[in-house]
């Protein structure tokens, strides 16, 4: 019996990826993860924009309650910023907005989410498909008898609801609006980027995985088990390199699936290729999660 640890190949250097190197690397596998880009980290990244780090992909801890990204940016002294302390808001002309208007413009959005939940729980089958949560600010702005300039301040401010979700409100269904579940605690603005997160959560794979760069994945052949036992995992990437794993795991985003599904040999479970086709994403370029495939399925 081999006593040599498991190697497991990982697709994708992403945060999915790296904690799952971290984890396969606590338990004694050997690992080496495959990333197209020449870099790690996937959609968290920084660039140096006018003197300043700036985040291209995801700056912000959305759901403070035990979410454990907010317990490593405390732990790695990122600092982060809580908007509700405080609304600042400028209008379209450039203009900052009074203080006290600012916070009733603010105020007024967040109920009239809770309003539009509770509606759209309660006549959601008889509600055109085509009415827009948009639509339902509008209705409601326009009973509070503002000015018509302080109406459009406000509906502005309503369309940051579309940030949050990765869609503008214009394009959201108020049928579907009671399917939106909300997360726990509050959102918080990090100020000093991501930068020291993605240290943390990269140290053990950068300090013990072999990472290859600039290496796509263009197929994964997975042999049948024979009798009881399977051969090993075989990926090939665009640049023609061929690797050998015991496992692998791939981590990826929606996106790629969709349009990537060839690579696997043999081809995904109907189930898992039917639900990649059926389920659908954000516009926003953030992460909101991975679907993490075992290739031996």
């Amino acid at each position: 019996m081999s006593t040599r640890p498991l190697h497991v190949g990982i697709v994708g250097g992403g945060l999915s990826g790296l904690r799952c190197a971290d984890i396969l690397i606590q338990n004694g596998a050997r690992v080496t993860i495959l990333e197209a880009r020449d870099r790690i980290g996937g959609r968290v990244h920084q660039e140096d924009v006018g003197a300043h780090l700036v985040d291209l992909g995801p700056n912000w801890i959305h759901g403070t309650g035990n979410n454990p990204i907010m317990s490593i940016a405390e732990a790695t002294k990122t600092s982060t910023h809580d908007p509700e302390g405080g609304n600042i808001l400028l209008s379209r002309d450039g203009a900052l907005v009074d203080a006290d208007l600012a916070t009733k413009a603010s105020e007024f959005m967040w109920t009239t989410i809770e309003q539009a939940f509770e509606y759209s729980n309660k006549h959601g089958e008889s509600i055109p498909a085509d009415r827009s949560l948009f639509d339902f600010f509008q209705e409601k702005v326009q009973q509070t008898g503002l000015s018509p300039a302080e109406q459009a301040l406000y509906l502005d401010v309503c369309k940051l609801w579309g940030a949050y979700v990765g869609d503008p409100i214009e394009r959201q269904s108020l049928k579907f609006f009671r399917m939106e579940e909300c997360i726990d605690g509050n959102n918080y603005f990090v100020a000093s980027t991501y930068k020291r997160i993605l240290e943390y959560v990269s140290r053990s794979a950068r300090e013990h995985a072999d990472i290859q760069f600039n290496q796509p994945v263009s197929r994964i052949d997975t042999p049948p088990r024979e009798n009881g036992e399977q051969h090993q995992v075989t990926l090939t990437t665009t640049t023609g390199d061929r690797y050998a794993f015991d496992e692998v795991v791939v981590t990826c985003p929606l996106g790629w699936l969709k349009q990537n599904q060839h690579v696997f040999h043999p081809q995904l479970p109907d189930r898992l290729g039917q639900a990649i086709d059926s389920i659908s994403y954000g516009r926003l370029e953030k992460p909101s999660g991975s679907l993490d495939l075992l290739a031996k399925e």
